[in-house]
């Protein structure tokens, strides 16, 4: 069969069109590659009692047990779902907010606003940690691709 590792499929199955091709990549029609999916959502599995530890430091045993949970091929279809309808209602509002400020190009700043208004600011320090990582892997590049020319 054909392989499609790192690229994204249709919901039928076929591959979305090349950035080049006429036809416009609408989103809603589009999946997260299967394998990709498959492993966040293992990772949240067995990271989920390391960071949802009770007041006293200990794990619930209840999310002990997450860790040897399988996910059947139904329950991947309805978290690939989710995440699409998820990253398109984060960048609604992102894009609002982003408007609100008569600028142009969402940042950082814009999307945690719409995780804020979603209910979700406990989770800011692992998004900021994450796009702080993020620039300074950037900075790092580009101080590397300055000091090879």
């Amino acid at each position: 069969g054909l392989r499609n590792r790192g690229k994204f499929v249709r919901i039928d199955g076929s591959l979305a069109p090349k950035r080049n091709s006429k036809r416009p990549v609408v989103g809603m029609e589009l999946e997260f590659p299967k394998s990709q999916l498959r492993r966040l959502v293992k990772d949240a599995l067995n990271n989920a009692p390391e960071t949802c530890k009770d007041a006293a430091g200990t794990v619930p045993e209840r999310l002990k047990r997450m860790q040897e949970l399988n996910v059947n091929k139904e329950t991947m279809q309805a978290f690939s779902e989710s995440t699409k309808i998820f990253i398109h209602y984060v960048t609604y509002l992102a894009n609002e907010y982003t408007r609100e400020s008569k600028r142009s190009t969402i940042a950082g700043g814009d999307v945690l606003k719409a995780l804020e208004h979603l209910g979700l600011k406990e989770m800011d320090p692992l998004f900021v940690g994450k796009l702080e990582r993020w620039k300074r892997e950037r900075a790092s590049k580009q101080m590397d691709k300055n000091e090879a020319h």
